[in-house]
């Protein structure tokens, strides 16, 4: 957002939560920010094809199992926190973070050769686990669905290039939302 307010950068994509009580623990946009919402998307899972998980019949994947395993987390900016996290606070629970990593395909690429769960939006799962050799499965403590919203200043809302461009994006994603 700062970036945006000094107009460094034109756009930022982000995922926010629709709940606004959930979106005040996690992301609103400051002042002079615009945002209009691309699509809308769930949270899943990702472990590799041959996770112990994915071997142990008895036990079912559920939010106590889920919670028992070691996590990989993307640390975006300064907050380590996500919605999950909030969430699971106030049951008073915790995920074990073994690791936090900039980004969301090194997560996923750490996964290949560890046991550690990444829990990452399902379009981004579907999409690595076809590239990579992992197993998508459900977020077994169920969350609302989240947004990508496209942000940008209150000063280019005019921009005519700006505008093409931001109309341009918007209409790519309409069909993109999870079902």
């Amino acid at each position: 957002f700062d970036r945006l307010q000094r107009g460094e950068i034109d756009f930022g994509i982000t995922g926010k939560d629709l709940n606004p009580k959930d979106a005040m623990l996690t992301l609103m946009p400051p002042k002079g920010i615009i945002f209009q919402e691309l699509c809308r998307d769930t949270q899943r899972c990702i472990v590799r094809k041959d996770h112990p998980i994915l071997c142990q019949a008895d036990r079912a994947w559920d939010e106590e199992y889920y919670l028992e395993q070691r996590h990989i987390q993307v640390r975006c900016g300064q907050d380590d926190r996500w919605l999950l996290d909030y969430k699971l606070a106030e049951k008073g629970l915790h995920r074990d973070i073994a690791m936090y990593v900039p980004d969301f395909n090194s997560a996923a690429s750490l996964c290949t050769h560890t046991d550690l769960v990444f829990t990452a939006p399902s379009h981004f799962a579907h999409y690595i686990t076809a590239q990579l050799d992992l197993v998508v499965l459900p977020l077994p403590p169920e969350l609302p669905a989240m947004a990508y919203n496209l942000f940008w200043h209150q000063h280019q809302e005019k921009d005519l290039g700006h505008s093409w461009l931001r109309e341009l994006i918007i209409s790519r994603c309409r069909d993109l939302s999870a079902s």
